[in-house]
């Protein structure tokens, strides 16, 4: 398994409340507060989102920084002949579903080649929201073979 994940919330990375409370950012309860409210009442628990207007805009923060960021976290790796399908998840499978049980799952299902990749990421999405996830759920599964 070649994993890898820098977590884009405040509960896996203590990195990411360092970097939000440097960039002016208030932290509740591990979460990122909304810069003009009560952040009991508006806070996200991702640091890192191509959404979530309400925590940028000037106009929505009174230009008040929240250091929620749409910044991505980039990763490169080296595949080889070994490797039979990369797995990209957002948070909703990875808070529900470990590295090992995400890929034991997909390869059970590419095991004989014949399940499409797309059945296998509604599969896992199914799993996720089936374990409870309290998040949205993107998974995208390629195949290398």
């Amino acid at each position: 398994i070649n994993a890898e994940y820098m977590g884009h919330n405040m509960a896996k990375n203590d990195e990411e409340q360092r970097r939000v409370q440097g960039a002016g950012g208030v932290v509740y309860r591990k979460r990122v507060g909304h810069p003009r409210f009560n952040p009991q009442v508006l806070s996200i628990a991702v640091t890192r989102s191509v959404g979530d207007m309400a925590f940028k805009d000037e106009a929505m923060t009174e230009g008040k920084p929240s250091g929620l960021v749409a910044d991505p976290f980039i990763k490169s790796t080296t595949l080889t002949t070994e490797d039979e399908f990369v797995v990209i998840g957002c948070d909703g499978l990875w808070d529900v579903m470990g590295y090992e049980e995400v890929v034991a799952f997909a390869s059970q299902m590419l095991v004989d080649r014949s399940t499409p990749p797309q059945k296998v990421s509604e599969e896992l999405v199914a799993e996720a929201m089936k374990r409870g996830t309290r998040d949205n759920v993107t998974v995208v599964v390629f195949t290398l073979f």
